[in-house]
């Protein structure tokens, strides 16, 4: 009897692995992403946003980044906004949100192709993908979109090019992404030694090892990485600011204001992200599932462990500890859940009840990490309930937007459209908030500061003052939005000089909620 329940639970269990949960959680995914959709389409733009907006806007009206507009940052992501903004038109929000819904769509295809290839089987892919969306579709407004999120998918897909697609074509699609990757964040040069590892161990598995066969892989690999790369950065050559941008850039050198590393700093930043239970958890579930077998796909795992271990010291090198720092090392742990499960999916001596059981306690653990690491400003209950708000012409109870700006968002919607329709389209804006807002982006307009606003000095370079006070007293036709009393009281009280140009230069002309628009005087 207990034999024939055992049985039966087994051919059960066989049946749900083989296809069943997968399509469940596919669904669940899609219905993530659906309600996500709901919010993320009406986002406003954050002030990282704003920056890469208003250098691509800018270029294309000939004012040029890194020599007349302040950065430091590689030119990948303005690239996108000019190309969005040609495409769909400048200061338009929805397209750029739109193609972040896109890539994060796009994730979960090429986690279904590697993992169908790798483990013959989309479930681990499935399970992976859904942990990462209860992460990735919780953040705000000013986390989603980032390039760090770029980067890694970049990455990552290269990394499983590299794996899982044999060939000329696989390398060459693993080198351009890569190349991609390195140009959005310069710090994704830590996931080369994975992929040179894999890539030069392609031949090991295809046929007899030679030395010299897995020298003309890399060879080959490189190449068609090195081109990619030249080409990301031949827009700067052509327009001569080649050199501009590798002096911005070294600006955020190691031991500088924006970068002030030191050893022990270094390991304060390691420990907080190695003191994470979802770290330790799947990070040793990993270990334990890629090398406690002889299973062919051992190098496999060790190679994803490099690379989930790299995503620590990517955080732990960056000038800025900001959150969206987290999305690497997130989609690299959804990567590593997908490789556990899927090592325990091909583990035939383990009964498929337990097999599973495995399957659900991952899945359990998902469900539980999710109330931590996600940050919950977009929920389906939110998305619906607004919809229906809508729906029937009333103002949504709880807005699904997951603004969480440092002013109140009527305010700050009803700034943008005075904006768009009270001021003539040529004139510029100096943003001379001190928590500032996408001005600049979303109005399509020119700054008339050196930078989208004053963002620059106070994270990067206060010692550029003057420069920016040179450029608003040389811009005549601007109008300042700004509230004069956090020039007494807040992060901006130090910047004096701006001040007195504003007062001297400028008179009120309106006011919107807290923020004051002053023009020029004539």
């Amino acid at each position: 009897m207990n034999y024939n329940y055992k049985c039966q639970a087994n051919r059960i269990a066989t049946w749900v692995l083989r296809g069943p949960l997968t399509a469940i959680l596919f669904g669940i995914a899609l219905l993530h992403l659906e309600c996500w959709l709901l919010s993320c389409l009406a986002w406003p733009w954050s002030p990282d946003h704003d920056v890469f907006a208003t250098l691509a806007r800018s270029w294309d009206a000939g004012v040029l980044p890194y020599r007349d507009m302040e950065a430091n940052n590689p030119p990948v992501t303005i690239y996108l906004y000019w190309a969005l903004g040609k495409a769909f038109g400048w200061g338009r929000t929805t397209p750029f949100f739109a193609f972040d819904a896109v890539l994060t769509a796009s994730l979960g295809i090429v986690m279904m192709v590697w993992s169908r290839r790798r483990f013959e089987t989309m479930l681990p892919a499935a399970v992976g993908y859904l942990w990462f969306l209860r992460y990735y579709l919780g953040l705000d407004y000013s986390m989603a979109g980032q390039r760090d999120w770029h980067a890694s998918l970049l990455a990552t897909a290269a990394i499983m090019a590299a794996e899982s697609c044999f060939g000329r074509r696989g390398r060459w699609i693993s080198a351009a992404a890569a190349a991609g990757a390195v140009a959005i964040r310069p710090q994704c040069l830590l996931f080369l030694p994975v992929l040179i590892l894999i890539v030069g161990s392609e031949r090991r598995r295809l046929e007899p090892p030679t030395a010299m066969g897995a020298f003309r892989t890399l060879l080959e690999w490189a190449g068609v990485f090195a081109l990619v790369l030249a080409l990301a950065f031949a827009p700067l050559v052509a327009a001569g600011v080649l050199g501009d941008f590798a002096h911005d850039f070294r600006r955020a050198a190691y031991g500088g204001r924006r970068n002030p590393l030191t050893v022990w700093i270094f390991f304060e930043r390691i420990l907080t992200v190695l003191w994470r239970w979802e770290f330790l958890a799947i990070l040793g579930a990993s270990i334990v599932s890629t090398f406690q077998t002889r299973s062919p796909f051992r190098w496999g795992g060790a190679a994803w462990i490099s690379a989930l271990l790299a995503t620590v010291l990517y955080k732990a090198i960056s000038p800025r500890q900001h959150n969206y720092l987290d999305i690497p090392l997130f989609l690299l742990l959804a990567v590593n859940l997908s490789i556990v499960v899927g090592m325990v999916l091909r583990s035939r001596e383990t009964p498929a009840a337990l097999r599973l059981a495995a399957v659900s306690l991952a899945l359990g653990v998902n469900a539980h990490a999710s109330l931590y690491t996600g940050q919950h400003h977009v929920n389906m209950q939110w998305s619906f309930a607004s919809v229906e708000e809508i729906w029937y012409g009333r103002e949504p109870i709880v807005y699904p937007n997951g603004y969480s700006g440092d002013y109140p968002l009527r305010d700050y919607e009803a700034l943008l459209k005075h904006l768009r329709t009270k001021t003539d389209p040529q004139v510029s804006l100096a943003n001379a908030l001190a928590y500032p807002l996408a001005l600049t982006g979303p109005t399509a307009r020119l700054s008339a500061f050196p930078a989208e606003s004053l963002a620059w000095l106070m994270e990067a370079r206060p010692d550029d003052e003057d420069v920016f006070v040179d450029k608003l007293e040389r811009t005549q036709n601007s109008v300042v939005i700004w509230i004069p009393s956090e020039f007494r009281r807040s992060r901006i009280a130090q910047f004096k000089r701006i001040e007195q140009a504003i007062r001297r230069l400028y008179e009120p002309d309106a006011r919107v909620g807290p923020f004051e628009i002053w023009r020029r005087t004539m």
